[in-house]
């Protein structure tokens, strides 16, 4: 018998799907849907604390914080929310 999804979990059916995507090794994408818009400020303190948080799973993660990154904001087609951090 499946439990309910809480309300505010992103998979219930009352919230849309959200979060943020980071692309640690790949090369930036040709295209990026045109549900996400690219992000012009600077989040320099912002991909400090994520990139420490994400460097204790190791692996490709480890490096992060050195490193350049460009964000996409907004996947319209989930009323907003979500983003696509590319790394390089």
């Amino acid at each position: 018998m499946k439990r309910p999804l809480p309300k505010n979990c992103c998979r219930s059916k009352r919230r849309p799907p959200c979060g943020s995507v980071v692309f640690a090794r790949a090369q930036r994408p040709l295209h990026v849907g045109e549900t996400f818009v690219r992000a012009l400020g600077t989040t320099d303190v912002y991909w400090q604390l994520l990139a420490r948080d994400l460097a204790r799973h190791g692996g490709p993660f480890a490096g992060l914080a050195g490193k350049r990154t460009e964000r996409h904001l907004g996947d319209l087609a989930a009323q907003g929310k979500g983003e696509l951090i590319f790394v390089s």
